[in-house]
């Protein structure tokens, strides 16, 4: 039987011909669309750990080349046009501990495939446009420990979503609808840093933190909190920075 040799110089043909491309084909592809893509120079094989994708015109259908990079650790799409049907290709990567979708077209449907990030430590969410109920997919990543979902249409609803996140430590939650209500949700955590500013939390919603010894720094600029009540929390939990 004759066999079908993939041209090595026709990037197109080698895609439309269902043959497998190689990882310096995959490394060319990214670095033509803007990437500034990272590999590992004290392996020999120079596998590609970093891919930053940050403000460039990257498409959907472009990250068909990130599939499959098991070695990949960093993925910046920070400001780019990615929509959930991009993050298909992303499922599954072993060893991916930062995403960065800021300011993406990301709804909640393509968190699903996030999901299935085990290692993932950062989650970076802010200004997407997330609909109602779409955190739910983020229940299960055990070893997150940072999470922003500044400037989101987030509410208190979503916040119990967060309950089994034990390991998260920094959750950035400015200018979103949660309110003195959903800050029950968080009380078992034990966050270091709790972003809250220019959210309708008061004075009532710090009694909910309380029991946060591991809290460090509290952002509460452009909240309902007052000044008698910071002082009164920072009684409660003198090592905490609160900014007001």
């Amino acid at each position: 039987m004759q066999k079908t040799l993939c041209p090595m110089g026709v990037l197109v043909a080698l895609l439309a011909a269902g043959c497998s491309q190689s990882p310096e084909a995959a490394v060319h592809q990214l670095r033509r669309l803007g990437a500034e893509v990272v590999v590992d120079k004290t392996r020999s094989e120079l596998p590609v750990i970093k891919v930053d994708f940050r403000n460039t015109k990257v498409q959907d259908d472009d990250l068909q080349y990130v599939s499959g990079m098991n070695n990949l650790q960093l993925l910046y799409l920070r400001h780019t046009d990615i929509s959930d049907r991009g993050l298909t290709h992303i499922d599954g990567l072993p060893r991916l501990h930062t995403l960065n979708l800021a300011g993406t077209r990301v709804e909640g449907n393509g968190l699903s495939h996030v999901a299935t990030l085990a290692e993932l430590r950062l989650l970076n969410l802010t200004g997407t446009p997330l609909a109602p109920g779409a955190l739910t997919h983020v229940k299960g990543l055990k070893k997150l420990k940072t999470l922003a979902l500044a400037a989101t249409e987030v509410s208190d609803e979503d916040l119990p979503h967060l309950a089994e996140l034990t390991q998260l430590q920094v959750l950035s939650l400015g200018n979103t609808k949660v309110t003195d209500r959903g800050l029950a949700h968080l009380s078992h955590l034990r966050l270091q840093g709790l972003y809250l500013l220019g959210t309708e939390v008061s004075d009532a919603g710090l009694r909910h933190l309380e029991e946060m010894n591991s809290l460090s720094t509290l952002q509460l600029t452009n909240t309902k909190v007052t000044p008698e009540g910071a002082r009164e929390f920072k009684r409660k939990l003198p090592s905490v920075n609160i900014s007001l």
